[in-house]
């Protein structure tokens, strides 16, 4: 996982999936938290060497480390969420998440007073961008004139840049509200969660994987 088991988003509901599903058919789970990028392929190799059968990378980031460890361990399947690799023993699974970035697009269209919306994903990949896509695209199924603004912070773990990238939207902006910030709705697409919510700027908008 690129992340914490417990960061009560995108990891923790991988974790507990494969936890329930381990419970159910008598499997045995071993996992790996906060990989970086450039330490998947070894712990692909390291999981395949050690005689596990089965192999998840949490990640589009994943596919293509999968791809390459899977040529030398053919006897293990390996399996990618949010990726398009695909091999004999390499798949990939793609959730439709973009459909809950829709309605949340509705959702804050709906409650925002100065018809500016932010929206603030970690690193751009297409996975995450379908997610702002989707947000953006519900927002203005309510009102195509809506402005809908993003930025992306580069990291998927650092709450700081996230504030830091609200403000940045936010200062852009001429409508000030009670907490004399600009955007009064602000979609946060990260992993690391405030008590498992997205905090916005006038306002709370829950933001689940699940």
């Amino acid at each position: 996982m690129s992340g914490a088991a417990n960061d009560q988003g995108w990891n923790q509901t991988a974790y507990e999936g494969a936890q329930k599903a381990c419970d159910k058919y008598g499997c045995e789970l071993a996992y790996t938290e906060n990989l970086e990028a450039a330490d998947i392929s070894a712990a692909f190799a390291d999981y395949a060497s050690a005689g596990y059968d089965v192999v998840i990378g949490h990640g589009y980031e994943f596919g293509d480390p999968a791809l390459e460890v899977a040529e030398t361990y053919p006897a293990t399947k390996f399996i990618c969420t949010e990726s398009d690799a695909s091999s004999d023993n390499v798949a990939s699974y793609v959730m439709a998440c973009e459909q809950t970035a829709y309605v949340e697009g509705i959702i804050a269209a709906s409650m925002t007073k100065s018809d500016k919306l932010g929206a603030i994903g970690p690193i751009q990949g297409d996975s995450l961008v379908k997610i702002v896509n989707g947000y953006e695209d519900g927002a203005k199924s309510v009102n195509p004139d809506i402005e809908v603004q993003t930025a992306w912070t580069n990291s998927f773990f650092h709450f700081r840049l996230f504030l830091f990238e609200m403000k940045q939207l936010s200062s852009k902006n001429q409508y000030y509200n009670q907490t004399n910030q600009n955007i009064d709705n602000c979609r946060r697409n990260a992993q690391l969660s405030l008590h498992g919510t997205c905090t916005n700027l006038h306002c709370c908008i829950k933001n689940s994987y699940e």
